[in-house]
């Protein structure tokens, strides 16, 4: 039975004519509803087709592609026993292969041949302290002052007097040209410091004059939107005046066409009763003519 399923399974996945279903019925024929069969249609988990706009599936279970799977997994080759044998063989050998260590011949080092310096001599210290003994005394001995005669030559002194004086002269200019600098800048300063103080208030004047301006254009633009307010609303009165006037007047070309109307039956009227008075007259007189013959 088994076996024959399976037959029956391989013949709908390889037969190239399969059965083509719409969604419900592949859905009814596999127990699951029709929103399951379009996620699996999105998913690619069904095959689809698509004949004049319509949607149709390959009759093919669910599971057909898993089955297939599972029977080439399952499936089994045969083993070459030779092959096998050949290759743990030869793992085998190279797991057993005895390591070779190849040694060098230890070289002989050559040091270089050590040469004695012969020892350098001993200094006598006898010496040193003999000559430490006599070296005070012969200072003490040698020194002796000598008077020195150092006299300063008048153009000298008068050299010296002027050199002082330019110095003197030069340092009292460079302190008075300081002080003639730093008062004139004072004075620069503060007039450029008074200029800015007017320039200030005069730009606060000016921001008060503009302030001032501003507040009076928008009164007179508060007025301006008032006095427009009144004119819209004088407008507005005079619309519906004129509005007003126009209904009058057509009424009074209504009324006018009335009269117009009964004025002319009333001359018809009249024209009526003119004409069947004169008949009447008429009559009359014939009537006369013909009593006055007899």
């Amino acid at each position: 039975m088994a076996e024959n399923n399976k037959q029956l399974n391989d013949d709908r996945l390889f037969s190239r004519k399969k059965t083509l279903l719409t969604p419900q019925q592949y859905a009814s024929s596999q127990g699951i509803s029709s929103g399951v069969v379009e996620e699996c249609a999105k998913l690619g988990v069904v095959q689809i087709r698509r004949h004049k706009n319509k949607t149709f599936i390959v009759d093919l279970p669910l599971d057909a592609a898993k089955s297939a799977k599972q029977q080439e997994e399952t499936r089994v080759e045969p083993i070459n026993t030779f092959q096998q044998a050949q290759r743990i063989s030869g793992i085998i050998n190279k797991l057993v292969k005895p390591t070779v260590q190849q040694t060098k011949s230890a070289q002989k080092v050559t040091r270089p041949e050590v040469v004695q310096k012969p020892a350098a001599p001993i200094p006598d210290l006898k010496i040193f302290a003999q000559e430490e003994n006599i070296a005070p005394a012969i200072k003490h001995e040698k020194f002796n002052p000598v008077p020195v005669e150092f006299k300063i030559s008048t153009g000298r002194k008068i050299q010296d007097a002027l050199t002082l004086s330019t110095r003197g002269k030069l340092v009292f200019a460079f302190l008075a040209l300081a002080l003639v600098i730093t008062a004139a800048a004072m004075v620069w300063f503060g007039m450029q410091n008074n200029a800015q103080q007017k320039r200030l208030e005069q730009a606060y004047e000016n921001i008060g004059k503009l302030v001032n301006e501003n507040e009076l254009t928008a009164r007179k633009a508060k007025m301006l939107e008032m006095d427009s307010a009144n004119w819209k609303a004088e407008a507005q009165q005079g619309q519906q005046s004129i509005a007003s006037l126009e209904i009058q007047l057509v009424q009074t070309k209504e009324k006018l066409a009335e009269t117009q109307e009964n004025l002319s039956k009333v001359q018809e009227d009249h024209l009526q009763t003119l004409n069947q008075i004169n008949e009447q007259l008429k009559e009359i007189t014939a009537d006369t003519t013909q009593t006055e013959q007899k």
